[in-house]
C-alpha cells in the first residue's frame, strides 16, 4: 500500500505548492526573494503588487501605480503613461503624464521618433535658429543634441515654419563610359586627390 503524499506547502506563505520541484517556496515568493520588493527591467520598475487586478504576475510597473494613486482610479489597459523625459526609471509624478491609449501617446508625445522631448524648442525659437539666422535643417538638430533631422523637419511641420528652397548642391559627378558604366579615374585624377 502506498503513502499518501502530502503537499508541500510554500515555506513563508503556506501556500500549496505545485510540481514536483526541490523548492520550498511558492512562485510569487521566489520571485518576492529574488528581486526583492522592487526591481527594474528594460529600464522599467516593477513593484511588488499581487492583489494588483492589473498586474500580470505578482509584480506591476510603478509609474502606472504612481499614476493610479494620483488619479485615484485604477487605470485602464489601454491607457499610456509617459515619462516625459525619457527616462523609464524616472517615476516622479511631475514626470509622468496619462494619454487614452497608443495613438494619442505616439502623435503627440514622440511625434514619429523615439527620441526624448525638447521642452526648449518652441516655435518662436525654431524661427529664429532655422529662419533667421540661416542655419539648416542638419545644424539645428546638432545644436539640439538629442533628435534627429527627421524630429526638427515635422515639428517645422508641426509649427506651421516655411521651408527654405535649398541651395543646390556641388559635387563632382563621375562621367559614364559608352556601356553607361562609371569611367574609372584617370591617373593623373587620382594623382590630384
Amino acid at each position: 500500500m502506498e503513502k499518501a503524499k502530502s503537499p508541500i506547502l510554500c515555506s513563508t506563505c503556506g501556500k500549496v505548492i505545485s510540481g514536483r520541484g526541490k523548492s520550498t517556496l511558492c512562485k510569487e515568493c521566489y520571485l518576492k526573494q529574488l528581486h526583492g520588493a522592487r526591481y527594474e527591467s528594460n529600464r522599467y520598475i516593477f513593484v511588488y503588487a499581487p492583489d494588483h487586478p492589473n498586474a500580470s504576475g505578482p509584480y506591476y510597473q510603478e509609474h502606472r501605480l504612481i499614476m493610479e494613486k494620483h488619479i485615484g482610479r485604477y487605470l485602464k489597459p489601454e491607457e499610456v503613461v509617459h515619462h516625459i523625459n525619457g527616462k523609464a526609471n524616472d517615476n516622479r509624478i511631475e514626470n509622468l503624464r496619462l494619454y487614452k491609449n497608443s495613438a494619442e501617446h505616439l502623435s503627440t508625445a514622440h511625434l514619429g521618433c523615439n527620441r526624448k522631448e525638447v521642452s526648449y524648442v518652441t516655435k518662436d525659437w525654431l524661427i529664429n535658429e532655422y529662419l533667421t539666422k540661416q542655419q539648416t535643417i542638419v545644424e539645428v538638430a546638432n545644436k539640439i543634441g538629442s533628435v534627429s533631422t527627421k524630429w526638427v523637419r515635422q515639428r517645422l511641420i508641426l509649427y506651421r515654419i516655411p521651408r527654405r528652397k535649398s541651395t543646390p548642391r556641388k559635387h563632382k559627378r563621375l562621367k559614364r563610359d559608352e556601356f553607361g558604366k562609371f569611367m574609372r579615374k584617370t591617373m593623373e585624377e587620382e594623382i590630384r586627390y
